[in-house]
């Protein structure tokens, strides 16, 4: 159910007007958050809002990505997004003259397109002087942001559209690779990739849940706040609670659903499921129960869930509720996507400013791994950017490497800390040149996350 705003009982036109002047009183403070929230006194949050409401909400999350740039170039990506939504919502407000917002949301919306369009130009003006450094390291890639730059999945993504093209069979799909491998970016670029599929991102990461029921309806909320902003589908809520029961009620209203259209449900990060139930294991096999339910039956709904452990490892339960998921490995970028990536990130990128010869020095420190090479890409830009240049040498790679490593701290550390013990000594040994013994299990998890 979504928040009624503070007095439920306020007129229509009473209440768009206090909400226009909190959307400019926000766009006054910088607060772009409370807006993509939809959180204040007046704003409804986001289940229930009306379409212009949501319009100023995806033009702040434009503006919070943008203040939060690493790069100009990036953060003028995310400015002319902005723009694009705020000048939708202004036909949307003149399609729909009798709705009480079409009168009192123009003000709101000219300062916030003003406020977005002087950014936006300042933004430009630097950009002029620099190289532009679309690269992204630390976060996931999504078809608004980063589209560019996302490279050497072409095959992963014909592996999931035939199974799903597979209306025979209820083909449900793991998706597994170490961390940073750009699992998540590869999810996220569905909706894209993948057409005539509606589907829904859930990450478990983002989403904290402390039972079954707040799953239930974090999951729910998610899938209907997805399908009506990407494919202007209405879905169907939970009813009767967030119990087991109205979960496999609501499992089957998705896939009886009229359309021609399949609907990937994405579960990032699966192997959380179990901190749902610390000590009740009765609940996580009926959870696990409505899965394999789910993945049996639904031929419309299918499962997507994506990790780093494969199920053989994570013990007996997953191997049973999970025995009909096509797995599929997503590892570090081949060479030559990875070059590719490096010399000619943008399609009308400067040749030459990224040569071969400092592209392959990148790929044979990174092995192809996909966070590393954006982080090289865009310290190595950023780092011609400060001295007024064009084109890299091989001795940059040597002066950006110490931010590299000061960058990527927490991924080297966290890479070594998850190790197992034995792996963990194969590495130091590797590490210092010399030959590691290692028994076949630990051989075998080390390959399988990309060592």
């Amino acid at each position: 159910m979504f928040r009624l705003p503070v007095d439920a009982r306020m007129p229509p036109a009473e209440l768009a007007r206090h909400q226009a002047e909190e959307l400019m009183e926000f766009a006054g403070n910088e607060a772009f958050e409370h807006v993509v929230a939809l959180e204040g006194k007046y704003l409804p949050g986001v289940e229930g809002a009306e379409a212009p409401l949501l319009a100023f909400r995806e033009a702040a999350r434009y503006l919070v990505a943008a203040k939060n740039a690493s790069t100009t170039h990036n953060a003028v990506e995310h400015l002319a997004r902005a723009e694009a939504v705020l000048m939708t919502a202004a036909s949307q407000l003149l399609s729909n003259r009798q709705s009480p917002l079409a009168a009192e949301l123009p003000k709101a919306l000219e300062i916030w397109k003003q406020l977005t369009r002087a950014r936006l130009k300042a933004g430009r003006e630097r950009l002029a002087h620099e190289l532009p450094n679309p690269f992204r390291a630390g976060q996931p890639l999504r078809p608004d942001q980063g589209r560019s730059v996302f490279r050497g999945r072409e095959e992963i993504v014909r592996q999931i559209d035939s199974i799903l093209a597979d209306g025979n069979q209820g083909g449900s799909i793991a998706l597994l690779g170490p961390r940073r491998c750009g699992k998540t970016s590869l999810l996220q670029m569905l909706p894209a990739l993948l057409p005539d599929c509606l589907c829904i991102f859930f990450d478990l990461q983002d989403n904290p849940v402390d039972s079954t029921q707040s799953f239930f309806e974090a999951i729910c909320r998610q899938a209907r706040e997805q399908a009506r902003r990407d494919r202007r589908i209405d879905l169907p809520g939970l009813a009767n609670g967030a119990t087991f029961s109205s979960a496999m009620e609501w499992f089957q209203e998705l896939d009886a659903i009229p359309g021609n259209f399949r609907i990937l449900l994405c579960v990032d990060e699966f192997e959380r499921l179990e901190d749902l139930f610390p000590g009740n294991r009765q609940d996580l096999l009926r959870l696990m129960g409505l899965f394999r339910a789910t993945i049996q039956h639904r031929r419309k709904l299918r499962f997507l869930v994506s990790g780093v452990a494969p199920f053989d490892e994570l013990g007996q339960i997953w191997n049973d509720h999970f025995i009909n998921v096509r797995q599929i490995w997503v590892g570090h970028l081949a060479r030559e996507a990875a070059i590719d990536l490096l010399m000619r990130p943008l399609a009308d990128f400067p040749v030459g400013v990224v040569p071969e010869e400092v592209a392959n020095l990148v790929y044979e420190r990174t092995g192809g791994q996909p966070y590393l090479l954006q982080l090289y890409g865009t310290l190595l830009i950023a780092h011609l950017n400060a001295q007024s240049r064009r084109r890299a040498i091989p001795e940059d790679i040597a002066t950006v490497e110490e931010d590299v490593t000061s960058q990527g701290a927490y991924y080297f550390r966290h890479s070594y800390e998850a190790v197992p013990v034995e792996a963990r000594e194969a590495l130091e040994r590797l590490a210092c040149g010399k030959s590691p013994t290692m028994t076949r299990p630990t051989r075998q998890w080390l390959a399988r996350r990309g060592w």
